[in-house]
């Protein structure tokens, strides 16, 4: 499966726990990442990203470097300088559903909805 190209994205924080109370917080967030030769490039308003992906049939796995370059707007996990990320999920035509977590803290998740707007040939 092609997984490379320009996609744009909508992300959210998943449950987290808060005195051992859970709770959703649907904030929507956007931006865009560029997937090339298992490479992951991209933005979005608080972050830029760079990492690594893989993929099997539909099945795909990311590793996302986030790191902080807008000091005006907060990021979806707060103020952090630089945020490891996990993803895992899976295509369908021209969408990515992915779920991840910030490593090391797997009750900080993320939910990922992507569209593919160009296909890059390699």
């Amino acid at each position: 499966m092609n997984f490379q190209g320009l996609w744009t994205v909508s992300f959210s924080a998943a449950e987290e726990a808060h005195k051992g109370i859970t709770v959703r917080e649907d904030i929507e967030r956007g931006g865009v990442f560029v997937l090339l030769d298992g490479r992951v490039y991209g933005g979005g308003v608080s972050y830029y990203f760079t990492g690594t992906y893989t993929g099997k049939g539909p099945a795909l796995e990311m590793q996302v470097t986030a790191a902080r370059y807008n000091e005006v707007v907060t990021g979806i996990f707060g103020d952090q300088p630089r945020i490891l990320l996990a993803f895992s999920g899976s295509v369908a035509g021209e969408k990515i559903v992915l779920h991840g977590h910030v490593q090391g803290s797997p009750d900080k998740r993320m939910d990922v909805m992507a569209v593919r707007r160009s296909i890059i040939e390699g």
